[in-house]
């Protein structure tokens, strides 16, 4: 349920089409009021952006102050993907990502 007293607001982590007509598109980094989400997995919001409301996937989206809204946070990653996307050529040096280990409890950075 949504906190009492303030309105969270939540950033979308990828682009989104909308699929039926009470769908709203999204793309990444747009930023959402939520008006309900005690529909499961389904969350009417309304773009802060845009000022249209419909219904967005919940896994897609994030609190906007959380880690998970970070552009260097990846979550659930095993290391050689990590590695893998660390070592692409295009990326600058010292680039460095945050994810969850896959052994130890906790968060580790590559």
């Amino acid at each position: 349920s949504l906190p009492q007293g303030g309105v969270t607001v939540f950033v979308a982590l990828y682009d989104y089409e909308a699929r039926t007509t009470d769908d709203l598109s999204f793309k990444k980094g747009e930023r959402f009021q939520i008006i309900n989400n005690t529909e499961g997995d389904w969350w009417e919001a309304r773009s802060i952006a845009t000022g249209k409301t419909g219904y967005i996937p919940s896994n897609y989206v994030a609190p906007a102050d959380s880690i998970q809204a970070e552009e260097w946070y990846f979550g659930k990653m095993g290391r050689k993907d990590a590695e893998r996307l660390l070592l692409n050529p295009g990326n600058q040096r010292g680039i460095f990502l945050v994810r969850e280990s896959e052994t130890t409890k906790g968060i580790w950075i590559d």
